[in-house]
Protein backbone atom coordinates (compact mmCIF):
# COMPACT_ATOMS: atom_id res chain seq x y z
CA UNK A 1 0.00 0.00 0.00
CA UNK A 2 2.91 2.35 0.63
CA UNK A 3 3.76 2.39 -3.09
CA UNK A 4 0.15 3.16 -4.02
CA UNK A 5 -0.14 6.02 -1.55
CA UNK A 6 3.18 7.40 -2.79
CA UNK A 7 1.94 7.33 -6.38
CA UNK A 8 -1.71 8.30 -5.96
CA UNK A 9 -2.05 9.85 -2.52
CA UNK A 10 -5.04 9.09 -0.39
CA UNK A 11 -5.77 8.43 3.26
CA UNK A 12 -5.46 5.43 5.50
CA UNK A 13 -8.65 4.69 7.39
CA UNK A 14 -8.66 2.54 10.51
CA UNK A 15 -11.76 0.46 11.14
CA UNK A 16 -12.70 -1.58 14.20
CA UNK A 17 -13.78 -4.99 12.89
CA UNK A 18 -14.51 -8.48 14.16
CA UNK A 19 -11.43 -10.70 14.40
CA UNK A 20 -11.52 -14.16 12.80
CA UNK A 21 -12.26 -15.87 16.13
CA UNK A 22 -14.35 -13.07 17.64
CA UNK A 23 -13.30 -10.04 19.58
CA UNK A 24 -12.26 -6.82 17.89
CA UNK A 25 -9.21 -5.66 16.00
CA UNK A 26 -8.15 -2.48 14.23
CA UNK A 27 -7.47 -2.83 10.50
CA UNK A 28 -6.40 -0.25 7.92
CA UNK A 29 -7.53 0.37 4.39
CA UNK A 30 -6.40 2.97 1.90
CA UNK A 31 -8.96 5.26 0.31
CA UNK A 32 -7.65 6.91 -2.85
CA UNK A 33 -8.87 8.12 -6.23
CA UNK A 34 -8.12 6.89 -9.72
CA UNK A 35 -9.52 9.09 -12.49
CA UNK A 36 -11.67 10.87 -9.90
CA UNK A 37 -13.27 7.60 -8.78
CA UNK A 38 -12.96 6.62 -5.11
CA UNK A 39 -11.19 3.29 -4.66
CA UNK A 40 -10.53 1.28 -1.49
CA UNK A 41 -7.46 -0.91 -1.15
CA UNK A 42 -8.02 -3.51 1.55
CA UNK A 43 -5.27 -5.87 2.65
CA UNK A 44 -7.44 -8.83 3.63
CA UNK A 45 -4.60 -10.39 5.63
CA UNK A 46 -4.95 -7.56 8.16
CA UNK A 47 -8.47 -8.79 8.89
CA UNK A 48 -8.48 -12.54 8.22
CA UNK A 49 -4.81 -13.49 7.86
CA UNK A 50 -3.10 -16.54 9.30
CA UNK A 51 -1.03 -14.36 11.61
CA UNK A 52 -4.22 -13.71 13.59
CA UNK A 53 -4.95 -17.36 14.48
CA UNK A 54 -3.08 -20.50 15.43
CA UNK A 55 -3.59 -22.78 12.41
CA UNK A 56 -5.51 -25.91 13.40
CA UNK A 57 -8.60 -27.88 12.44
CA UNK A 58 -10.51 -26.07 15.18
CA UNK A 59 -9.62 -22.57 13.99
CA UNK A 60 -10.47 -23.57 10.43
CA UNK A 61 -13.96 -24.59 11.57
CA UNK A 62 -14.52 -21.58 13.83
CA UNK A 63 -12.92 -18.71 11.89
CA UNK A 64 -14.99 -16.10 10.13
CA UNK A 65 -14.35 -13.53 7.43
CA UNK A 66 -17.12 -11.29 8.81
CA UNK A 67 -14.57 -8.56 9.61
CA UNK A 68 -13.65 -8.28 5.94
CA UNK A 69 -17.29 -7.56 5.14
CA UNK A 70 -17.25 -4.87 7.82
CA UNK A 71 -14.28 -3.26 6.06
CA UNK A 72 -16.14 -3.27 2.74
CA UNK A 73 -19.22 -1.76 4.39
CA UNK A 74 -17.13 0.99 6.01
CA UNK A 75 -15.64 1.85 2.61
CA UNK A 76 -19.09 1.87 0.95
CA UNK A 77 -20.30 4.33 3.59
CA UNK A 78 -17.52 6.65 2.40
CA UNK A 79 -18.76 6.50 -1.18
CA UNK A 80 -16.36 3.84 -2.46
CA UNK A 81 -17.69 1.75 -5.32
CA UNK A 82 -14.52 -0.06 -6.44
CA UNK A 83 -12.19 -2.23 -4.44
CA UNK A 84 -8.79 -3.73 -4.99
Amino acid sequence: MAAVIAALGGNYETVSVTAPLGGKLQARMLITKIKEEKIALIESAEVIGLQLVEPSDETTRNSSSFGLGQMVLAACKQGVKKFT
